[in-house]
């Protein structure tokens, strides 16, 4: 039977939090009393977190996890992770437990009718000033050019119904930013306030000039000659997916 939910984690140096990670989601959506999985991507994570999962998998039926063969970046590991999701819901979020798991079942009271995606907007002092700032402007920007579809706060910590990600995984983009990407999808879009922790342990792979390449990449998506030209020769999201090797795993074995 297919899960009702589904909780997509991209991974990459993250092995020191997974245990504790697997464990506050377990005390969050066990009490829900619905079905769900939790679905890992590991994007070639150079701290073996393949292992630390098999390990983790022990006993859980509902721990599944994909590795990629070589590292294809965050937005990449969230595509591929929505792609082999089976849950009719679905919920994305980092592995660095600065994404609350007790704020999921807020995400999910939040979508309906009016709501096919609901976005975690980011509150608190979870980072400095200065990159507080940053993204704040970055966020900002990014909503302008996209109409104001998208919201002023909205970040990779998100849930959303299953059409709205099939849409998602039909867009045509070489480099894609998946919460630009939304506001071209026919989703309807909305945020909730949620308080964002501190990193409990290692430090942020995105530096100053990941952070550039992240910014340009994401305003590319949505900025308006982008959108109407450009990518129509290429292949759909789901497609390149198909293409890139990924293995599926469950209980330390492959799934057929």
């Amino acid at each position: 039977m297919e899960p009702d939910l589904s909780i997509v984690v991209p991974v990459y140096r993250n092995a020191e939090t997974l245990s504790r990670l697997v464990e506050e989601l377990e005390r969050t959506l066990l009490p829900l009393q619905r079905s769900f999985e939790l679905l890992f991507v590991v994007d070639a994570c150079p701290q073996h977190s393949a292992a630390v999962l098999a390990r983790l998998a022990c006993g859980r039926n509902h721990l599944r996890w994909v590795v990629l063969p070589r590292n294809w970046g965050q937005n990449w590991a969230v595509l591929v992770g929505l792609h082999w999701a089976r849950g009719a819901r679905l919920v994305v979020m980092d592995a660095d437990l600065q994404d609350p798991p007790d704020a999921i079942p807020h995400l999910l009271a939040a979508l309906g009718p009016g709501s096919a995606v609901v976005f975690a907007g980011r509150r608190g002092r979870y980072e400095d000033a200065k990159r507080l700032f940053t993204s704040r402007m970055f966020k900002i920007s990014l909503s302008l050019l996209s109409g104001l579809r998208l919201p002023m706060d909205a970040g990779l910590f998100l849930a959303m119904t299953r059409p709205a990600a099939d849409q998602l995984l039909a867009l045509r983009q070489r480099d894609p930013y998946v919460v630009g990407l939304l506001s071209r999808t026919g989703a309807r879009l909305s945020s909730i306030p949620i308080s964002r922790a501190h990193r409990p342990a290692g430090s942020s792979t995105y530096n100053t000039r990941r952070r550039i390449g992240t910014a340009w990449k994401g305003l590319r998506c949505v900025w308006p000659w982008r959108v109407s030209g450009g990518t129509r020769s290429l292949p759909s999201l789901r497609e390149r997916i198909r293409t890139m090797g990924a293995t599926l795993c469950q209980g330390g074995q492959p799934s057929p």
